[in-house]
């Protein structure tokens, strides 16, 4: 080794060693051949500079992240915590370093389920750090708020630590920054997965406003915060708003001529606008920008995923409303087969009813007949008489129906049940099928009575709670 051969106490040169091993690292990537060396780094330097010098620290530090490499996390944290002892107990001076040791071993501990040791680590890192506003600072606040996150009890906190990633975003690179509008982002989407739409809508109003401010309103960032407020009204199920304030307009932007590289924004737009034309019934335009979805989306993704699959879906639903049915019924089918693969049984059920429906409105009778009963729509096999008759196609499906009504009784969804109940009902009325609706009508008052001796219950448990309070405090 270079260090041996020379018997040299050169700070230099131990870094340029260093540095040799870090190249290692990223660009040889033998790892294992990396470990050795750092282990004969650490030990001459040991012997070279002394067990408390802050380059002993240092090459513990190399050696840390070498396991962490080859992922020996026991060993990881071991030098690490060894290194982080020294800088302690020996009141070397180096704020970047130390913090930096905090992080990282935080960063392994989370990974091995360490969580409130980790919370510790990356608070003793900002005060290491103090009121030194760097980018180390900025990464640390980040990852502080992912374990409050991982925490689960500690949102406040969490929501707290992107608060301050955001002011330092701002002294850092400035309101008109990137890294200002991701940091925004990130807080908003945060927010968004806690289930707080309310406040991750303001945020991101706010951002589209500051957006247009400085881009105007014809400009792919501007398309993008308009996309992201109008998710946020989708999931609230506000389909106009979305549409006309925020849709509409990065759809304009997204299929602007003169924009250059827009296949991510067309890929981020269209799907969604074309579920929101969806749902407020303007289905011919739905279908034109359902299709102008899958033809973009094909080009990032292979033809069996997810995203082409629900994207598949929800154009079959728009060709049943405007074009041939047979087309949809086969668009349908397509989808659902794909489906299949990542979804639950249960989750299926609405789209297998669709197209029970579909087929028995295109008289294809025989067709629907034998999809309810290859799906999971019957429990059991049901003799039919006639299978290619109406009669017999709307009977088997009340059936279906019906069980399905059972299925989500099992799961107390008594409001959903009753409405299955209903349709059924309603298909045994139209073939006089007395005993059938009275049939109906018992299970239907039995689910109304469900839910609201549940609704009650409820409410008694809400009163105990408000009640428990004053009785402790009068005690």
């Amino acid at each position: 080794m270079l260090i041996k051969e020379h018997n040299v106490k050169d700070d230099q040169l131990l870094v340029s060693c260093l540095d040799v091993l870090d190249k290692c690292h990223t660009e040889i990537k033998q790892f294992e051949k990396s470990l050795s060396t750092a282990q004969e780094i650490l030990e001459t330097t040991k012997q070279a500079f002394g067990y408390k010098s802050i380059l002993t620290v240092k090459a513990l530090h190399n050696l840390s992240n070498c396991y962490e490499i080859v992922g020996d996390m026991p060993h990881c944290l071991k030098y690490s915590l060894e290194a982080i002892r020294i800088l302690e107990e020996n009141d070397l001076h180096d704020p970047s370093l130390q913090a930096r040791l905090y992080m990282e071993t935080a960063d392994v501990q989370i990974r091995t389920k360490g969580l409130a040791a980790a919370m510790i680590n990356y608070q003793k890192a900002i005060e290491t750090l103090g009121s030194d506003e760097s980018e180390l600072l900025l990464e640390i606040y980040n990852k502080a708020a992912r374990a409050c996150f991982l925490l689960e009890k500690n949102d406040k906190e969490g929501f707290e630590y992107l608060e301050k990633a955001i002011g330092l975003n701002i002294k850092l690179y400035g309101e008109e920054s990137e890294q200002y509008f991701k940091a925004l982002t990130k807080l908003a989407d945060t927010y968004e997965a806690k289930g707080l739409f309310e406040k991750s809508l303001e945020i991101r109003r706010e951002n589209l406003t500051e957006m247009l401010e400085i881009y105007g309103d014809a400009h792919q960032f501007v398309a993008f915060s308009q996309i992201a407020v109008g998710k946020i009204l989708k999931k609230k199920g506000e389909y106009k708003e979305a549409l006309s304030y925020f849709y509409e307009q990065a759809y304009e932007i997204a299929t602007d001529s003169s924009q250059e590289n827009n296949l991510q924004l067309q890929s981020d737009v269209f799907f969604d606008y074309g579920i929101c034309l969806l749902n407020t019934w303007k289905f011919k335009e739905a279908l034109k920008v359902l299709t102008e979805a899958l033809k973009v989306d094909s080009k990032f993704h292979p033809e069996d995923h997810s995203r082409l699959t629900e994207i598949k879906w929800h154009l079959g639903l728009a060709q049943s409303k405007v074009i041939k049915p047979e087309e949809a019924v086969k668009t349908l089918l397509d989808a659902l087969e794909n489906l299949k693969k990542d979804s639950s049984p249960e989750s299926l059920i609405p789209k297998y009813i669709y197209l029970v429906k579909l087929l028995i409105e295109l008289k294809q009778y025989s067709k629907a007949i034998e999809f309810m009963r290859s799906s999971l729509l019957m429990e059991q096999a049901v003799e039919v008489q006639n299978t290619n008759s109406e009669e017999a196609a709307e009977l088997l499906f009340a059936q279906c129906l019906e069980k399905v009504g059972e299925k989500y009784m099992v799961e107390e969804e008594e409001t959903v049940a009753q409405y299955y109940y209903l349709k059924a009902k309603k298909l045994f009325e139209k073939y006089g099928k007395e005993r059938a609706v009275v049939r109906l009508e018992d299970k239907i008052r039995h689910a109304i009575n469900e839910e609201i001796a549940s609704e009650s219950e409820e409410e008694e448990l809400q009163l105990q709670q408000k009640e428990t309070p004053k009785t402790e405090a009068a005690q």
